[in-house]
């Protein structure tokens, strides 16, 4: 598609040829094309797979026609496609300046300078969002500044303002085994964030490995019932494997309790209250132990709740309440809240809430109420 809004644009007429699979290769339309043609460019994405390949049945059987594409850098190595790219390595190709290629079009940084800041976030009622905030604060209420590993999955977004609870994010399970260093190489309290598809995959060893050395921290599994991230597989605890078939279960609690944790707790990160009380008995052992948050992916949540046809409840800011303190928006952030700058009140999106309830707990005036 770029291709003919580059060629359009620039009032060329080349012969076009889209193939449907690179694999195996259409080899005799390309022979047949490449014999009528003295110059070809290719334009695939990323790397120049089906570039070399042409380059190599160009070789085999002799044809005299030259190649342009990625290797050459007559497209660019890095980045993906669009039609400035396109008319630009066309041009390079016909040695011919087009006045339509680039002229008079702002430049990258000049259109970064014009579009709004959109970081990537958690979802509105995002179990994790709850547990972080609820690490948060536990920590404050005992006025420690934890370590807080982090690991790959949607929680990975907790390194983001205003929630700032992710320190490190190497690789899947690092979290557990950057907390094992860190407890024998510091006094500080030390809490580790894995999701569950994620303590399944390469949590589990570096469990061990803490109860082998004696390492001391608090380690939060976030467990939404999802390897969300990535499409919503399953995880071992759900009783059905990646095509719905029955399979067998294994729960976090039963790793954590054959392995030897001592300290287990589960709780729900929507009875946010309670998330934090439980999360502060795990600091208060000061030893090894193991906090379960459990709860279903918010997105997941909602899907389920579509197709049973079900409505969901909801919330919304009783504004003789709110007196615009902002702690929802400022240290909460959930998206679904946002702050009218003229009433100064808070204002929930009820098409994007899917009624956790958290904010009621995080609200120090109990503005927001179920619909």
């Amino acid at each position: 598609m770029y291709v003919k809004d580059a060629v359009q644009e620039m009032g060329i007429d080349p012969t076009i040829y889209k193939i449907g699979i690179s694999n195996p290769m259409p080899e005799g339309k390309i022979i047949e094309l490449l014999k009528e043609h003295p110059e070809c460019l290719i334009a695939e994405e990323v790397e120049p797979y089906f570039e070399l390949k042409v380059k190599a049945l160009v070789a085999e059987n002799g044809i005299n026609v030259k190649i342009y594409g990625r290797k050459e850098k007559v497209i660019p190595i890095s980045n993906e496609l669009n039609p400035l790219i396109l008319k630009e390595s066309l041009s390079k190709v016909l040695h011919k300046k087009f006045e339509a290629v680039g002229e008079g079009l702002p430049t990258q940084a000049e259109i970064n300078e014009q579009l709004p800041n959109r970081p990537p976030e958690l979802c509105a009622g995002c179990p994790h969002r709850s547990t972080f905030y609820a690490i948060k604060k536990a920590a404050r209420k005992r006025q420690i500044k934890p370590i807080m590993p982090g690991d790959i999955g949607c929680y990975t977004l907790g390194f983001m303002a205003p929630l700032n609870a992710v320190d490190t994010t190497v690789a899947m399970g690092a979290s557990i085994g950057i907390a094992n260093g860190l407890a024998h190489a510091t006094n500080q309290q030390i809490i580790p964030v894995i999701g569950d598809s994620t303590f399944f995959h390469t949590g589990i060893p570096a469990l061990i490995n803490a109860i082998v050395n004696k390492a001391k921290f608090t380690l939060v599994v976030m467990d939404n019932h999802l390897t969300a991230m990535t499409g919503g597989q399953p995880t071992p605890e759900l009783g059905f494997g990646a095509f719905g078939q029955p399979a067998g279960i294994v729960t976090i609690e039963q790793v954590c309790e054959g392995i030897g944790i001592k300290n287990l707790w589960i709780v729900d990160p929507y009875d946010h209250d309670k998330t934090i009380e439980v999360i502060g008995e795990a600091l208060d052992t000061n030893d090894l132990a193991v906090v379960i948050a459990r709860r279903d992916c918010a997105l997941e949540y909602s899907r389920k709740m579509r197709r049973a046809k079900e409505k969901m409840d909801t919330y919304y800011t009783d504004e003789e309440v709110c007196i615009g303190c902002r702690t929802c928006v400022r240290d909460f952030a959930c998206p679904a809240i946002t702050f009218n700058s003229e009433t100064k009140k808070s204002h929930v999106d009820e098409a994007v809430c899917v009624g956790c309830s958290v904010c009621r707990s995080v609200c120090p005036y109990d503005a927001f109420t179920k619909r």
